[in-house]
């Protein structure tokens, strides 16, 4: 049963007040699968993303990594280069998680239990992406770091500006 607000402020209801009450109604009723929907969306973009830095990795190779002279930069870069491995499975999982919900008992159908639960579902999977989105953040800067490490630890080939060969006239 709906409820059909009847007066605003000492004022009868108008019916735009009727019409924003309505679409308040639907946006929490819809609520959910507009989270989940969401949450589908971000974990299909954040696992391109991740495919695309995976494919780099793979045919760049370790060659850069294993270039850095110092010990400690070495253990630096890979560590960071774990650290961001494991933040960018965590934002998936736990962006599966916050699109796909848990699976749970019902044991009653009533509609004040399937709101409360519809309520603290939409409250879990709005967590839940907002956790895989630092995640992912948390990924992306790692990365970052690991790779600034490997630039920065490895040794210069040549000048950074190189010889210009000057001729002389006679």
């Amino acid at each position: 049963m709906r409820r059909q607000p009847t007066a605003v402020a000492a004022h009868p209801a108008t019916p735009d007040d009727i019409r924003w009450e309505e679409r308040a109604a639907e946006l929490a009723f819809n609520e959910l699968p507009n989270l989940r929907a969401a949450a589908e969306r971000w974990v299909a973009s954040l696992s391109a993303v991740i495919g695309v830095f995976g494919v780099v990795l793979v045919v760049k190779g370790p060659s850069d990594i294993s270039r850095i002279e110092s010990d400690l930069g070495y253990v630096l870069a890979g560590i960071l280069l774990a650290g961001a491995v494991a933040a960018a499975l965590t934002a998936i999982i736990v962006g599966i998680f916050a699109a796909q919900g848990s699976p749970r008992n019902v044991e009653t159908y009533s509609g004040p239990y399937i709101r409360t639960r519809y309520r603290r579902e939409a409250r879990t999977a709005a967590r839940l992406l907002t956790c895989s989105r630092v995640a992912a953040i948390v990924a992306v800067v790692l990365l970052g770091a690991a790779i600034g490490t490997t630039w920065y630890g490895t040794p210069r080939t040549s000048t950074p500006f190189p010889a210009v060969a000057t001729t002389h006239l006679s």
